[in-house]
């Protein structure tokens, strides 16, 4: 029996130089002097700023395999936006450093599957002594993390991750934990981005280096230190010495552990002159933008996301003289066109007290313009009422069109689609995802519709200030969910611009106005450019 009692009481960034390789070498702290410190960080609640090439990757494999390897039954989950990240960290990352650090082998490991105690896949490890990692990826819908049971998930590319629908089920998993831990990392883009809604609940601790010559401190969050040698002190241009840093919080009295790392901080680029020399060719690179140089070289945020509409663009067509709230809206004269925004998942599994935020928006095609004549979100009220309550008016608007999100309430479009049958509606259940056609029956029961496409749409005719019309009226609800989201480039390897909702805002009726909108073309037989 393995006797770990001394190994336990040692520091993890010593024990990840006696038993760690990473690409076949021990770890360097003393280029990536900073991940010593977040190494030897208790992780219990921790956030990870970071700019590219700064060993955030290194700092999340070497703390996994450390605390697999020196904590029995050690349970950690993985969670990046999509299964190709997580599996190249897998491989990459994680198993390389496990399959080179042979001193951590004993009682623990056995490559090859040569023991049958350890599983040894891309999406699971299993270990001797029964330590766990999973890996897992989940950018908007966590229904396949549901039912794990962790001590520790890390979160990585939190910046393409949306929080609001993750985290709470995945907190889910750790509750039960006597360690209950959790990690978030990645590299931050525009401020209202997930990171950055993160940091500003943490300390905020920054790399912080006295300068040698005005004794002042720096901080690395502009091009200020950047000089053309190596990193100089903002405040008289001499030469820093980032070996001499440390991490100062700037913001101590807050509850996360947040850690920023720019690439200018790091030791490494003022040894090397190389590297460091890459850094100061970008400030000149056309291709490179501030935004981009802020967020891949810096770690900080920078831009607000790119946004096809403004207020001003909203304001200029709330001209229909219809209170939106008003149910007698819907008695107006012309075609009726309905767009439905599920709130949470089937009413068979919930109970009659569940809140929802499920969201109803109808059109009215008259006078050669589309109005909004009516929406509401359905707060309050359980799932079976508000089915029942969207069944009443629409077969009181007699529309000629309902169009709903099919990737949620399955049971309740099956309803909805029995209900327009027999009034001689026509239904779309549309799914959104990203497609090579705008949108294509799938044969079996829904529409595929690419939700980049139809986002655009639907924001140029907002900005063409032709067809679409909304209330003047209480309509500072709508306004504001019209401008909850926001567009970003993917990080993914197909590098296409998504959109994504700002953390903490509401976009229920927006998604419901852009179900009415698809519906309404459709309808009309007018065609969506594919995206491809």
């Amino acid at each position: 029996m393995e006797n770990l009692n001394n190994l336990l009481s040692v520091s993890p960034s010593i024990l990840a130089e006696i038993f760690i390789n990473i690409s076949g070498k021990p770890p360097d702290f003393n280029s990536f002097k900073p991940s010593k410190y977040i190494i030897d960080t208790h992780k219990k609640n921790l956030l990870l700023k970071c700019g590219r090439q700064t060993g955030k990757s290194s700092i999340v494999s070497t703390s996994m395999l450390i605390d697999a390897r020196f904590i029995k039954g050690f349970r950690q989950g993985y969670i990046a936006p999509n299964s190709r990240a997580s599996a190249s960290f897998s491989v990459l990352r994680f198993s390389d450093s496990l399959i080179n650090s042979v001193n951590i082998w004993p009682f623990f490991y056995s490559p090859k599957n040569t023991d049958k105690f350890v599983i040894d896949n891309v999406g699971l490890k299993k270990f001797k002594n029964n330590s766990v990692c999973v890996f897992l990826y989940a950018d908007s819908d966590p229904d396949r993390i549901r039912g794990f049971t962790f001590d520790r998930i890390i979160f990585d590319e939190v910046q393409d991750i949306d929080l609001d629908a993750v985290v709470p089920v995945v907190e889910a998993c750790i509750m039960n934990s006597p360690y209950s831990e959790k990690m978030f990392l990645g590299t931050p883009k525009s401020v209202d981005n997930s990171i950055e809604i993160l940091w500003g609940h943490s300390k905020q601790y920054e790399w912080a280096v006295k300068c040698e010559g005005c004794s002042k401190y720096n901080i690395f969050i502009s091009t200020k230190t950047i000089g053309k040698e190596g990193p100089i002190c903002a405040h008289c241009g001499k030469l820093l010495n980032t070996l001499n840093g440390t991490f100062v919080p700037m913001c101590p009295d807050n509850t996360i552990d947040g850690f920023h790392i720019s690439r200018t901080a790091l030791p490494f680029y003022m040894f090397n002159k190389q590297a460091w020399q890459s850094i100061v060719a970008l400030l000149d690179d056309p291709l490179w933008s501030k935004e981009k140089f802020d967020n891949e070289i810096l770690g900080i945020s920078s831009g607000s996301g790119m946004k096809m509409i403004t207020e001003k663009d909203i304001n200029e067509i709330s001209v229909y003289d219809v209170d939106p709230y008003d149910k007698a809206s819907i008695n107006l004269s012309g075609e009726k066109f309905i767009g439905i925004d599920w709130g949470g998942s089937d009413y068979s599994s919930k109970t009659e007290n569940v809140q929802s935020q499920t969201a109803m928006v109808i059109y009215n095609l008259s006078g050669g313009t589309l109005n909004i004549c009516y929406y509401t979100t359905f707060n309050g009220m359980g799932p079976i009422d508000i089915l029942e309550e969207i069944k009443k008016i629409i077969v009181h608007a007699k529309p000629v069109s309902v169009a709903a999100d099919a990737s949620g309430g399955k049971i309740e479009n099956a309803e909805l689609t029995k209900l327009c049958v027999q009034n001689r509606i026509r239904f779309f259940p549309i799914q959104w995802g990203s497609y090579s056609k705008a949108i294509e029956w799938n044969k079996v029961n829904m529409y595929l519709s690419d939700k980049t496409t139809m986002f655009d749409d639907f924001f140029i005719n907002i900005l063409k200030k032709e067809l679409i019309r909304l209330p003047n009226k209480n309509n500072k609800q709508i306004i504001s969910e019209f401008l909850s989201e926001h567009a970003e480039i993917s990080t993914s390897a197909s590098g296409r611009k998504i959109w994504k909702r700002i953390p903490h805002k509401t976009d229920d009726l927006l998604h419901a106005a852009i179900f009415g909108w698809v519906g309404f073309k459709v309808c009309k037989g007018i065609t969506f450019k594919d995206p491809y």
